[in-house]
């Protein structure tokens, strides 16, 4: 990371720790049996929030993020991948298209902005 003055630094440190929340949140999703848990919607709602923060973060920050973290369009495209997925599993527990079409509109973005096909395998090699 560059050098960076008290305001940079906490906007990379509130990235992170978004970042690092969502990943969190995102994993337990995993544990959540398929049928008959009943906080599956409060879980994918927290899950949702976070991400949802973390994507406007990321947009309103992304100068300071690009030239003091070295945030990579590869891991933008991450985020919203994972956004793309949480729109899909919840439309495959609830059966509601208008999360299907949510789903698509990201991974649709994700193909139209190209967040995947200038990567270089070293910078894949780096965990989100």
């Amino acid at each position: 990371m560059a050098e960076m003055d008290e305001h940079e630094r906490k906007i990379v440190n509130e990235f992170c720790h978004l970042l690092e929340k969502s990943k969190q949140l995102f994993n337990g999703l995993r544990d959540l049996p398929q049928y008959g848990h009943k906080q599956w919607q409060a879980y994918f709602g927290r899950t949702f929030d976070i991400y949802t923060k973390l994507w406007k973060f990321q947009q309103q920050h992304r100068q300071i993020l690009d030239s003091k973290y070295g945030l990579k369009r590869w891991q933008i495209g991450e985020i919203a991948s994972k956004i793309g997925q949480l729109y899909y599993h919840y439309y495959l527990r609830t059966s509601e298209t208008n999360y299907l079409n949510e789903a698509f509109s990201f991974y649709a973005a994700i193909r139209g902005r190209a967040y995947y096909s200038r990567t270089n395998k070293d910078d894949r090699n780096v965990q989100m």
